[in-house]
């Protein structure tokens, strides 16, 4: 009550400034009228006597800023002093003031931009249904260091062995030429397995999801997921787009769903085809590394418990790899633990040993080595970034 009343007052003084100041000019005046009375009438001459009076009374300016500290709101009054000072200084040299303004903006700009890239992929719990369950997998060199991709071996491996998985899901960035829409265009998206979005836990709006035949060798391949934004762009939300036709390097496929709004919080894919598993013409052994692996958790399994179980996979099975990668391993990293694998991608490694010694995260694969023909680089790194904690 008593800083609210403090508060209040000094508010009052604050705004009523020039009446508190003619009052105490008033108040020390009518003091020392009173003083050189008294001395008036002990017998001193009027010059000594207002002489004497003030000497006693004490120096009026020290006596009138003592007041002004106790009455008023000298922080603020001071602040705004400065302020105007300020801006009277910048009007002056209107070139300076430019640049000024200018270099904050830009300051204030990356560190919004900074902020907004932490928050999203370090702080922000990620925007799917019990998103503590997602993981990022991915094998481990010899020194621990997460290679950046899986082999499709490897990933075989783990989608016949694990128990601890509700789903376990493959997938790589791909680039087509699409036609049959317009002009023809580069477009960017994704070629995930089966499960895909039941890891991420999303439905389409339209539509429906790959069924098994649809991701299995010798079934039906050639139908296609959009997303919301290319639904939008290139079929102007028709609600009867299910059955449509697109035509991706000249290969037609079936419109089957359309993803919800910002499903994959990725504005570069634009669509999702299924990834089928020793499809002809691809390449599933444990010895070439392109794709990348996300799965959902059995409720009630760690991250740690996964880990074990796919490390003692991978042992039981070591004959079967390469001998460049019998001392391999497997990582499986939570996006909300804190440990995010940011690494590059990286595609088929026939001998690590000749990798340059740097952090993975500085490691780019070389022209004609390690990625897949047809395939991209950086929508997937995107996608890891956003999604398993790894760009």
């Amino acid at each position: 009550m008593y800083l609210l009343h403090r508060f209040t007052r000094r508010l009052r003084v604050f705004i009523g400034k020039e009446k508190l100041e003619r009052d105490m000019a008033e108040e020390m005046r009518f003091h020392l009228d009173e003083r050189t009375a008294d001395n008036l009438a002990d017998g001193l001459p009027p010059d000594e006597a207002r002489y004497v009076a003030q000497r006693r009374f004490g120096n009026l300016g020290l006596i009138q800023e003592t007041a002004r500290d106790q009455r008023g709101w000298t922080e603020l009054e001071n602040s705004l002093r400065d302020g105007r000072f300020a801006c009277r200084q910048l009007a002056k040299s209107p070139s300076f003031t430019a640049v000024a303004v200018l270099t904050l903006a830009l300051g204030i700009g990356a560190n919004s931009a900074i902020f907004s890239v932490i928050n999203s992929a370090l702080l922000k719990p990620l925007p799917y249904p019990h998103a503590d369950q997602i993981v990022d997998v991915l094998e481990t060199q010899p020194d621990g260091r997460p290679n950046g991709s899986v082999s499709g071996g490897a990933f075989k491996d783990w989608l016949e062995h694990s128990t601890e998985f509700a789903h376990l899901a493959v997938y790589e960035d791909i680039r087509r030429n699409l036609t049959g829409t317009g002009a023809p265009e580069r477009v960017t998206g994704l070629q995930a397995s089966a499960g895909f979005l039941s890891v991420l836990g999303i439905a389409p709006l339209i539509g429906r999801d790959f069924d098994a035949r649809e991701t299995s060798a010798g079934g039906n391949n050639q139908v296609i997921l959009l997303t919301h934004q290319f639904w939008q762009s290139h079929f102007a939300g028709d609600a009867g787009v299910v059955g449509s036709k697109v035509s991706l390097d000249q290969t037609p496929y079936t419109v089957i769903g359309v993803l919800p709004p910002r499903a994959l919080y990725l504005d570069n894919v634009q669509f999702l085809i299924p990834e089928v598993i020793d499809a002809p013409n691809s390449y599933w052994g444990r010895d070439a590394h392109w794709r990348q692996v996300i799965g959902r958790l059995l409720p009630g399994i760690t991250a740690s418990e996964a880990q074990t179980e796919l490390r003692g996979i991978k042992q039981q099975l070591n004959i079967q790899y390469p001998s460049w990668k019998v001392k391999w391993s497997v990582s499986v990293t939570s996006p909300h633990s804190g440990k995010r694998t940011f690494v590059g991608s990286s595609g088929p490694v026939r001998q690590p040993r000749r990798r340059p010694a740097l952090p993975v995260c500085a490691r780019r694969t070389a022209p004609g080595r390690g990625r897949r023909p047809g395939s991209g680089g950086r929508n997937s790194r995107f996608f890891r970034f956003f999604f398993c904690g790894s760009p």
